[in-house]
Parts: structure tokens; C-alpha cells; sequence
């Protein structure tokens, strides 16, 4: 099975979301709807989850949205989707956001994740598109020198949330 996208989004929890987000969470159903049914199962439901916030689904959750359903609609997950985006503080999305790219839970985010991440995220744009967007791997490179500080290619939580937190108007 193909590896999920991941889409470390960083939607500001004191405004309604955009058309654009909404859109980025029909996307996201989208891709993970296999065979075009209409809805997703729970297995579906869970990898969209994931790329869309950065984390799993609890079990609960996944029990009580499924309890007599055999899938959750585009209308459905949209709906759920936005509510849980509109709850989430910055400490949380910044969390989601650097576990997103610290795929194999390392406690650090190496060169060779915020590429795949990054390179990730631009595919999940593509979908669809007849024009492809890209970025160098110099400029990837250059972006992560800016989290990198001691050179060691491990940018841990903490420089990560501190160097977000800082800059925040920037993102």
C-alpha cells in the first residue's frame, strides 16, 4: 500500500476557515475515498484523519462516528473536520505540525523528513493540476538551516515550537 500524504496544515484557530481549507479537507476525502464510493470507511477515514491533522483518531471516536455506519460522508467528514481545525490551539497544531514531519517519531525532524514532508505537501497540491509546482532542494535545504541552529541536522520540538512561536506572523 502507498505510503499516506501527510499535510502539516497550520489553520489559525480564531478565524472561520477559508474556502481554501475547506477545500484542502475535500481534497484530503478525496484521496483517501478509495474506489470513488461516496464516503470513507473507518480505514479510509483514519488515513485522512492522520494527513489532515497529524495524528490518529482515537479508538472512541472512530467506534462512536461508525456505530451503524458503514462510512462517513464528504458532507460528514467536512463538517467534523472544520469543527476539530476550529478547536485546536496553536501549542496543538504546532505539535501536529512537527509530528507530521518527524515521521518515524525520532523526537527530531532530520533533513531528509522536512523534504519528504515538504515534497509531500506540494503532491497533495498537484492532485488534479496540469501544472506541477516545485521547489529546489537548495531552497528546502536553505528553509531548514533556519530551524538547524546547532548544524547537527535534529531539530527537536523545542527549537522547532520556539523558532514558530517567534516568527509567528511570518507563517
Amino acid at each position: 500500500m502507498e505510503k499516506p500524504l501527510r499535510s502539516p496544515f497550520l489553520y489559525v484557530n480564531d478565524t472561520p476557515l477559508t474556502e481554501r481549507m475547506k477545500k484542502d479537507i475535500e481534497e484530503i476525502f478525496f484521496t483517501y475515498d478509495t474506489d470513488d464510493k461516496g464516503y470513507l470507511t473507518k480505514f479510509e477515514y483514519k488515513l485522512a484523519f492522520i494527513a489532515l491533522m497529524g495524528f490518529k483518531p482515537s479508538k472512541f471516536e472512530r467506534k462512536q462516528l461508525f456505530e451503524g455506519n458503514k462510512g462517513i460522508s464528504k458532507s460528514y467528514f467536512v463538517e467534523i473536520m472544520t469543527k476539530k481545525l476550529l478547536r485546536i490551539d496553536d501549542q496543538d497544531r504546532i505539535r501536529q505540525i512537527f509530528n507530521a514531519f518527524d515521521k518515524d517519531r525520532k523526537g527530531y525532524i532530520s533533513i531528509e523528513d522536512f523534504k519528504e514532508a515538504i515534497h509531500s505537501t506540494l503532491l497533495m497540491e498537484n492532485i488534479g493540476k496540469v501544472k506541477d509546482k516545485y521547489i529546489s532542494n537548495f531552497s528546502i535545504e536553505m528553509l531548514y538551516s533556519e530551524f538547524d541552529f546547532e548544524k547537527n541536522n535534529r531539530v527537536n520540538y523545542s527549537i522547532f515550537s520556539d523558532h514558530l512561536f517567534k516568527n509567528k506572523t511570518k507563517y
